[in-house]
């Protein structure tokens, strides 16, 4: 039976990478091949959990559902899957190495012919390279804030600037905002971040214009530029 494998290396926490890779609903984001998902898709894969993944390999359209047979998180999973053509299995190793996670993902699949081989080879190449990224982008690296303590230090700006209007900025503060722009993504963190710095614009405005500081005049752009607001 043929096999691809792929694997990458990042510098995350090999707990929260595993709830990352084994979220279905991530697939169509990550995996060239998958059109759509759905079934167990909104959490971390658990044992006896059926996906029904819609796909296109090489040109051909079609579908069908992956059960979870094997679990040991944070270090193991396997899917498998019988269609017209034959069984397929997924299997993920993760690994804890030094500065991060090491993930492995290898695909056994029946003999389909060269081109439908070369197209899963090629599918599976590029979807890992995705996944890493996506891990990069959706978990924070060690010692980052999490998502609360950076709405927390975001309310505490909107509540100084309320109380003093003291909006030439302390670097401390400023720096708080460039952690949360990471979040940008995230309409609600990034909603929030919209608001305080649309306020130390304003009161910026209204400042002479040598006690404005640089940064204070363009993080509002920066995070426009991030977020789209």
């Amino acid at each position: 039976m043929p096999r691809v494998s792929h694997h990458f290396v990042v510098g995350r926490p090999i707990d929260a990478v595993f709830d990352v890779v084994t979220t279905a609903r991530f697939w169509p984001e990550w995996h060239p091949a998958t059109r759509g998902v759905e079934g167990d898709v909104d959490h971390p894969a658990r044992l006896g959990d059926r996906i029904i993944e819609h796909v296109t390999i090489a040109g051909i359209e079609g579908s069908g559902t992956w059960t979870v047979v094997e679990y040991d998180r944070p270090h193991r999973l396997a899917l498998e899957t019988d269609l017209a053509v034959g069984h397929l299995r997924i299997g993920y190793q993760l690994a804890a190495v030094d500065g991060g996670t090491r993930f492995q993902r290898d695909l056994d699949f029946p003999e389909l012919g060269p081109q439908v081989g070369a197209a899963m080879e090629a599918q599976s190449a590029e979807g890992i390279s995705s996944l890493g990224r996506l891990v990069q982008r959706m978990v924070p690296p060690p010692g980052a804030a999490t998502i609360e303590e950076l709405i927390a230090r975001m309310q505490d700006m909107q509540a100084r600037l309320d109380a003093s209007g003291d909006a030439s900025g302390e670097s401390a503060r400023w720096r708080a905002l460039e952690a949360g722009l990471i979040f940008a993504g995230r309409p609600g963190v990034a909603a929030m971040a919209g608001r305080v710095l649309t306020a130390a614009h304003d009161k910026v405005a209204e400042l002479p214009p040598e006690s404005r500081s640089p940064r204070c005049r363009c993080h509002r752009r920066v995070l426009r530029s991030n977020s789209g607001l």
